[in-house]
């Protein structure tokens, strides 16, 4: 059975260490999008995405995303969870 973590991405809590579903990508274009928001804010601009504005005040919420995706892009490009020392039932 999967460990239940709670993850917040852009103010939201997912269940789950991962969404099912989620293709590299678009796993890599949310990476982007996020990479894309910390570069705003350093300059002092805002960024906005799906409805909210992001600033200077937001770059803990942005660098957790860009952690998340980032771990997530890496996990998919090595093709999923690898398990070792398992037994199979």
């Amino acid at each position: 059975m999967p460990v239940t973590v709670r993850t917040a991405v852009a103010g939201f809590f997912f269940l789950g260490a991962f969404m099912a579903g989620i293709t590299l990508e678009e796993a890599q274009t949310h990476l982007a999008t996020w990479l894309e928001a910390d570069k705003a804010v350093a300059k002092g601009q805002s960024f906005f995405i799906s409805g909210k504005t992001y600033t200077r005040a937001d770059a803990q919420v942005i660098r957790e995303n860009i952690e998340f995706w980032d771990r997530y892009v890496r996990r998919l490009s090595r093709g999923g969870i690898k398990i070792f020392g398992g037994t199979p039932t």
